[in-house]
């Protein structure tokens, strides 16, 4: 068993609390300063095949130090043990399924990802790979595999099964599906010296969010997925319009309903037409409100807040 240590660095960020009438723009703020706030990492104590988790940036980053094993296997053509070797898909996955809740996230790596894309191993040091701990596919959690099924695998998708090599590529393995053909996400990193490396972006990245709405694909969705997405991105017209023609704002799509995506992606004021439209509370309704933190969506669905 890989031993995954833990180090929590604490954040001290100014923001204020959504309200009701900021979100999604207090999201962005909130995000952009996340991503902003640069922290130094010293690798040097993280042991051969050991891997440190790190909540940085807004997000868990994993750090995994290469084994003796991994650079042989990185140095010779593994290109049919994984779906992506030359790393094409990059572009497709930071495109896949956008939201208001990723599009700050989506700008940066559009930004910083292919220098990663470019090199063999997709790292800046040959010992070491980086990658942010949730998956490009199933937005789920990333952890160091517990029991793997490829014999290179290292890194595991808890809800789809899919493995990662020392690389952060989708393996064939057992679980494999076409579907999963997105590598693993880099954060925004750069290199102090052979051991040390800093999180985060010095120069502010700036998010526009001007004409984000007009640039989602609806074509070929039926009316309830349009709804689905469209209360992902605070696209209000295309919301009523959906509903409009029969959409189910009760019906659910693998991590909720349309009042779950729109907690995380919309407006209050798109909330609070869901609602009026008959939407109910889902077993993640208050998973959606703790993760972007709305204290006002709390009060408005009269639900106590977590502790």
């Amino acid at each position: 068993m890989k031993l995954v240590q833990k180090i929590f660095i604490i954040l001290f960020l100014t923001s204020s609390l959504a309200t009701a009438d900021n979100f999604p723009e207090s999201y962005f703020e909130k995000e952009l300063k996340n991503i902003n706030q640069t922290v130094t990492i010293d690798l040097k104590d993280i042991k051969p095949g050991e891997t440190l988790e790190v909540n940085a940036l807004g997000r868990v980053v994993l750090i995994y130090r290469r084994t003796a094993k991994d650079l042989r296997y990185l140095s010779n053509d593994y290109g049919e043990a994984v779906v992506d070797p030359l790393n094409k898909n990059w572009v497709k996955a930071i495109d896949y399924r956008p939201s208001t809740l990723g599009s700050v996230w989506k700008k940066v790596l559009s930004d910083t990802q292919e220098q990663y894309e470019l090199k063999h191993d997709r790292s800046l040091l040959k010992d070491y790979m980086i990658v942010l701990g949730h998956s490009p596919f199933s937005s789920c959690a990333i952890y160091v595999t517990p029991k793997p099924t490829h014999k290179h695998a290292v890194f595991y998708d808890i809800c789809k099964r899919t493995e990662y090599d020392s690389s952060g590529r989708v393996l064939r393995n057992t679980g494999y599906s076409e579907l999963d053909i997105f590598n693993l996400h880099i954060p925004p990193y750069k290199l102090i010296d052979a051991t040390k490396i800093e999180l985060g972006l010095k120069t502010p990245s700036k998010h526009d969010q001007t004409g984000q709405i007009n640039k989602i694909d609806y074509s070929g969705l039926t009316p309830q997925e349009k709804l689905w997405l469209a209360a992902q991105n605070n696209d209000f017209d295309t919301i009523k319009k959906s509903i409009r023609q029969g959409a189910n704002p009760n019906k659910i799509e693998y991590r909720g309903n349309a009042l779950d995506y729109a907690i995380t992606g919309s407006s209050y004021e798109v909330v609070t037409y869901l609602l009026a439209k008959g939407a109910k509370q889902t077993a993640v309704t208050k998973d959606m409100i703790e993760i972007v933190g709305r204290d006002e969506i709390y009060q408005l669905l009269k639900l106590p807040k977590k502790q």
